[in-house]
């Protein structure tokens, strides 16, 4: 008689650790894509957004597809938290989603600190062109830097876990 091969405390944790994390991830993005319908599309917040110093055209995008970004966000963090269920209950299916969702969230990363970048240099000149406004240079270069360290611990951690789970011994792990 064949047993099953045991469950490892590594799939168990990162289940329960993205259940909670994807769970309030879903419930975030529920909210925002509520707040931006209701928010964002009100005249008054096109009217602020028409009235800006200088936006750049990353924050043009970024605020004129708010709702579009929302509910990519929310179908993101759903798809996440079906994986990880699936994940706790050693579903081979969910191994795979939850692999992919973790590619997604290494490329998210790294594309992150590219717009980042952008970003960030368009918000100096805005506060660059606003009268009486302190020097936000070091600012602006703590959070930059900050991000960017971020962006890379995030997109090695899911690394890491991707790898972990693409292993003969936690694939064993797994029902067809």
């Amino acid at each position: 008689m064949e047993h099953p091969p045991a469950r490892s405390t590594f799939v168990t944790i990162v289940a329960w650790t993205f259940i909670g994390l994807a769970g309030f991830a879903t419930f975030m993005m529920l909210v925002q894509s509520v707040v931006s319908v209701s928010v964002f599309k009100t005249q008054a917040f096109e009217h602020l957004l028409r009235t800006m110093p200088r936006p750049s055209p990353v924050s043009q995008f970024m605020f004129a597809h708010y709702t579009g970004f929302a509910l990519l966000g929310l179908t993101l963090a759903s798809a996440t938290l079906i994986a990880a269920i699936g994940l706790l209950k050693r579903r081979a299916w969910a191994r795979r989603l939850f692999m992919v969702m973790l590619g997604i969230g290494v490329a998210w990363q790294l594309a992150a600190i590219v717009l980042q970048h952008y970003t960030m240099a368009s918000m100096q000149t805005q506060f660059d062109a606003m009268p009486n406004m302190p020097d936000m240079h070091a600012f602006v270069t703590v959070i930059y830097v900050f991000t960017i360290l971020q962006g890379l611990a995030i997109a090695g951690v899911f690394a890491w876990i991707l790898v972990r789970l693409r292993s003969a011994r936690i694939r064993a792990e797994f029902a067809p």
